[in-house]
């Protein structure tokens, strides 16, 4: 008796050690993967770089494995561009207008439109770049010259020395690449073609299926975009990466809801409570910021087939092995917009 007991105690020992000792398993570890588009590797980050510039660009080079071609496109040389046009409106105004990087995903659309662009290894991030310095030399500088009274020929010619100082000289006129030379337009043009891409969104102030600015702090440019019912929209950013197109998500990861240590989001989230009423409440409480943009590359779904986005922060060197994964109402929620190719659409 004295035996059987101790072998009991022995076993249920045993089996609680292991139970300790047993790393517990990862709820995305139970995810299904359903679609999954190529990407890129994830690039270099900078303190306080901007979020919408890295998954917009991410978004375009991912378009492009999906079509077979390969393009590595600089962050810093739109970013330089759009710091050049903030210097002048901080010199214009007095130095009433600060500089800064705020954007959002059609910013850079427009960004590379009007400057062209150039291949990351032509023009990468610089080490140690950080962009709130940056804003700040350039608007000591453009006050500077506003009090003096010059020309813009000084302010450009100091602002650059500037940027050069933190970012790099700028490369060459013309891009070469794979044995061709491009202007930065035509390649710019290559990569993304004029009204390739368009912006949606969802909000119950302004009228479904018509375009109107939308009132968020980034949008800088006073972008407007197509306003669809929430459901439709779901549908859209399904519909585009069942069918091998990415899309550029933004929106708000500043909740009780986002995970980040999980990289599994919203699974609390009842479908109970998702409604364009609360969605729209959250916006105008300005609980719901767009604070983070992230490339969609995939969907998955768990064992009761509830349906996730599979999301990529391309800041992030662990991005292509750990991604993050979204659910269904956590996009109804929280997104603010989106923005894909019109193949996609």
């Amino acid at each position: 008796m004295k035996k059987i007991t101790f072998i009991t105690i022995l076993v249920t020992s045993l089996i609680l050690t292991d139970c300790h000792n047993r790393r517990p398993a990862s709820s995305t570890e139970y995810l299904q993967t359903e679609v999954l588009i190529p990407t890129t590797q994830a690039k270099t980050t900078c303190e306080d770089s901007p979020s919408w510039a890295y998954a917009m660009l991410s978004t375009i080079e991912s378009e492009h494995l999906t079509e077979g071609d390969s393009v590595n496109l600089s962050i810093s040389f739109p970013l330089r561009m759009l710091l050049t046009e903030e210097t002048q409106k901080c010199y214009f105004s007095k130095g009433k207008f600060t500089p800064s990087v705020q954007g959002m995903a059609p910013t850079v659309i427009h960004l590379i439109e009007k400057y062209g662009t150039v291949p990351y290894d032509s023009y990468p991030d610089a080490p140690n770049l950080n962009y709130n310095v940056i804003c700040r030399s350039l608007e000591k500088i453009a006050k500077e010259y506003a009090g003096r009274h010059t020309s813009l020929d000084y302010l450009h010619q100091s602002s650059e020395e500037c940027l050069d100082r933190y970012m790099g000289f700028l490369p060459g006129k013309d891009v070469f690449l794979l044995g061709a030379e491009y202007t930065k337009g035509e390649f710019a043009r290559s990569v993304c073609a004029p009204n390739e891409y368009l912006w949606l969104t969802s909000f119950t102030h302004h009228p479904y299926n018509k375009y109107f600015v939308l009132e968020t702090p980034n949008n800088v440019m006073n972008d407007r975009f197509y306003n669809l019912p929430i459901d439709h929209l779901l549908t859209s950013i399904e519909k585009a990466l069942r069918h091998g197109h990415p899309v550029c998500w933004e929106g708000d990861i500043t909740n009780p809801d986002f995970n980040n240590h999980k990289n599994i989001s919203g699974q609390s989230i009842s479908k109970a409570t998702c409604t364009p009423q609360k969605r729209q409440r959250l916006f105008e409480q300005l609980f719901t910021t767009d604070d983070q943009a992230f490339e969609l590359i995939g969907i998955a779904h768990d064992s009761a087939h509830h349906e996730y986005f599979i999301a990529r922060n391309p800041q992030n060197k662990y991005s292509n092995s750990r991604p993050i994964y979204l659910s269904r109402n956590y996009l109804y929620l929280y997104t603010i917009a989106v923005t894909m190719s019109k193949m996609a659409y």
